[in-house]
This record gives structure tokens, sequence and C-alpha cells, in this order.
């Protein structure tokens, strides 16, 4: 059987991030968004990298070669961004 991967949690804080970005209004919202987008940024990298295990690809160590790997599997569209 394989593993499920459950991308619930990022969707959900995608959608709160693009919402605080937003509404930010005062330096305490908007670090509240920098906080939003550092744990989307944390769900991103390690979904991704399950999915790439799931792959049998052999998983790199840092953020950035997590991300080139994906692109160079059309997860995502570019990793430069």
């Amino acid at each position: 059987m394989k593993d499920k991967l459950d991308i619930k949690p990022l969707i959900f804080t995608r959608n709160f991030l693009a919402e605080i970005i937003k509404d930010a209004k005062n330096d305490y919202e908007k670090a509240g968004a920098i906080q939003a987008f550092e744990v989307s940024f944390e769900l991103a990298k390690n979904i991704i990298r399950k999915v790439l295990l799931l792959r049998a690809q052999e998983t790199p160590i840092t953020p950035k070669e997590i991300f080139r790997l994906a692109a160079l599997e059309n997860l995502i569209d570019n990793a430069e961004i």
C-alpha cells in the first residue's frame, strides 16, 4: 500500500498567508506574515521531500537541493523563485 500525503496543512497555511499579506497593516501583522511564510516554506519543502522519496529519488540534504530536484521532476515550475 502506498503512503498517502496529506497536503491539507500546506493548503490551509498558504491560504492563511495570502490573507495575512493582503490585510497586514502594522509591524506586528507583517511579522505574522513572515512567520506564516516560514511555516508554508517548511511544509512545502517537507511535502516535496516526501514526494521525491515516493518516486524513489535520493533526497537531497539542503532545501535548495530539494527544490532544484523538484523542478527537474516537474513538481514545481522554477526552483529559483
